[in-house]
């Protein structure tokens, strides 16, 4: 009997490897990682934030505060040269969500100002922002020459939610310093300014001073995962992982260590307890990790999202001077988890969100209204 066989034909043997390996990252293959900029260029960017915060050992309950926030600015590359850049951020959508201790649920969204639910006193915050502008100004290898804009947005919102608990919590955020630290700094220290490939790392670090804590440090590690095609776009996806500490006070180690050379010196009969004890120093731990895809035609990142968990402790007597404390020292507990994300959107991404928000409202005007109806004719029947 003679057997028959099957044999796939050599064209269809190579054209499924030639679609097996066209899909898959090539062998060696690398990227320039390096934010470019084109003149006249403009980008919309989403950047999103979940923050829950524990709090407890302080002279009160256990508090637990939640926040959501959302900030949507247009960058515009207003001119570019070999050595520099000049970028800038124009406020187009802010939102707001909020549940606090003393302050409760509040919430508010500038896409959507009507809602029934938009709080007065974040719309007194968030609506002033909006179409006002931030310049920065930045170096090709990612350094930030200047920063202006963030403190005049301060100063109008100050001048409007005056006694706002809401805006006590939130102005520390709304200065040059920081604005230039979360809009410009931190999201370029992603860039390592040469070429990479697979499995290639690369650190970078930043320190952000905290009032009443003190200076908080980030060590970042950055590696690439794949090189590739998404979406038809030629991409590098880059995992991110870090460390967060505080940075030793100079004052509090010379007086740790003089404290402790002064009680060595003393007899055990001379030396007082407060003598022998150092002053509490405040702790800082967490970890952070996450990914991001640079977008190789476009030059820069396109997408990053980052969760951590950090966890900070503060001696009372820094927090609350003045507070009797007794025995061991007391710690207030800040427990935090965060969740971040940031999005370039094309314009006709940003004017689909709009849209979206505008159908939203009306389907909710129009329920409204009906049930406005019904009630109508409810009280005529009863009448």
């Amino acid at each position: 009997m003679s057997q028959c066989r099957t044999r796939l034909p050599h064209t269809a043997l190579t054209v499924s490897l030639l679609a097996l390996f066209s899909a898959a990252p090539t062998l060696g293959e690398s990227v320039v990682l390096r934010r470019e900029y084109v003149p006249g260029t403009t980008s919309y960017i989403e950047r999103e934030i979940d923050i829950e915060q524990d709090i407890s050992g302080l002279p009160m309950p256990p508090m637990k505060f939640q926040t959501k926030e959302l900030y949507g600015l247009w960058e515009k590359v207003e001119s570019a040269t070999r050595e520099k850049a000049k970028i800038v951020l124009t406020y187009d959508r802010a939102a707001r969500k909020v549940a606090a201790p003393m302050m409760g649920e509040a919430e508010f969204d500038t896409d959507d100002p009507e809602y029934e639910e938009a709080a007065p006193q974040l719309a007194t915050i968030l609506k002033p922002m909006m179409g006002m502008s931030l310049t920065m100004e930045v170096t090709r290898e990612g350094k930030v020459l200047s920063f202006t804009g963030m403190d005049a947005i301060n100063k109008k919102i100050s001048e409007l939610a005056v006694a706002s608990m809401h805006w006590q919590h939130m102005q520390e955020e709304f200065t040059n310093k920081r604005g230039e630290e979360n809009l410009g700094r931190e999201p370029l220290l992603i860039y390592p300014n040469k070429n990479v490939k697979v499995s290639d790392t690369w650190k970078a670090s930043s320190s952000v001073s905290r009032p009443r804590i003190g200076t908080i440090v980030t060590d970042y590690e950055y590696k690439v995962g794949r090189i590739g095609t998404e979406n038809g776009r030629k991409t590098a996806s880059i995992s991110v992982t870090g460390t967060v500490s505080i940075e030793p006070d100079e004052k509090e180690s010379a007086d740790a260590a003089k404290t402790a050379a002064d009680s060595e010196s003393n007899t055990a009969g001379d030396a007082t307890e407060e003598e022998k004890k150092p002053e509490p120093e405040t702790e800082v731990n967490g970890t952070l990790s996450g990914e991001a895809t640079y977008d190789v035609a476009l030059g820069r990142v396109v997408k990053r999202s980052l969760k951590g968990n950090i966890d900070i402790k503060i001696p009372l007597s820094k927090l609350m001077p003045g507070v009797p404390t007794e025995g061991e020292p007391q710690f207030a507990n800040f427990k935090t988890k965060i969740d971040s994300k940031v999005s370039v959107l094309t314009e006709k991404e940003r004017n689909a969100q709009k849209v979206e928000a505008s159908k939203k409202a009306e389907m909710r005007r129009k329920a409204e209204e009906e049930e406005d109806e019904e009630d109508d004719e409810d009280d005529e029947e009863e009448d």
